[in-house]
C-alpha cells in the first residue's frame, strides 16, 4: 500500500471514529440500533505491518520526493551502507542537477515494473519532469528496508 492509500486508509478510519462519537453524543437513543454506516462490516481494523514490498514503494517514493526536493540528506539517509559510501549526497547532488539541466525539475513518478534479480527486488520508476522523462531503477535486499542500488537514466523504450 503506498502512502496516499494508507492516508486514505487512516483518514477513513478516522471519519468513521468521528462518526461514532457523535452517533453516541447525548441526542442518540440508548435503544436505537446502530446506523447501517457502523455495520461490522465497517470496522477498520489495524493494518498489518507492511511487507518487504510496500516497505520498498515506500523508501523508494521518499528517495524520489527528496530528489525533487533537493534534499540530498534524506536521499543519502535512505540508502545501505555500501551505497553510502559508494554515492555520497555530493555525488547525488551532481548526478540530480546533471538531470534537471536537461530534463527540468522532478514533477511526478509512477512505479511502472516490479521484478527481482539475483537476490535483490528491483522497481522501475517514470519519472516525469518539466521538459521531458526519464527513469529510476531502486535495487533493495529481498528483507532490507535500505536502497541497495539506484539508477537515474533517460526513459528506456519498451
Amino acid at each position: 500500500m503506498d502512502l496516499p492509500q494508507l492516508a486514505v486508509v487512516v483518514a477513513t478510519g478516522l471519519a468513521l471514529a468521528g462518526c461514532a462519537r457523535r452517533e453516541a453524543g447525548p441526542s442518540a437513543s440508548p435503544s436505537a440500533p446502530p446506523p447501517a454506516s457502523m455495520t461490522a462490516s465497517s470496522v477498520v481494523t489495524p493494518a498489518a505491518p507492511p511487507g518487504p514490498m510496500e516497505v520498498h514503494d515506500q523508501v523508494a517514493a521518499q528517495v524520489l520526493a527528496g530528489l525533487r526536493d533537493h534534499d540530498f540528506d534524506a536521499v543519502e539517509s535512505r540508502f545501505d551502507p555500501e551505497m553510502k559510501r559508494a554515492v555520497p549526497k555530493a555525488k547525488v547532488d551532481r548526478v540530480w542537477s546533471s538531470v534537471i539541466a536537461t530534463r527540468g525539475e522532478l514533477l511526478s513518478w509512477k512505479l511502472v515494473e516490479r521484478g527481482s534479480s539475483s537476490g535483490f527486488d528491483e522497481l522501475r520508476f517514470a519519472l516525469a519532469h518539466e521538459h521531458g522523462e526519464s527513469e529510476a531503477l531502486f535495487s533493495f535486499s529481498r528483507d532490507g528496508r535500505e536502497v541497495a542500488g539506484l539508477l537515474i537514466r533517460p526513459k528506456v523504450s519498451r
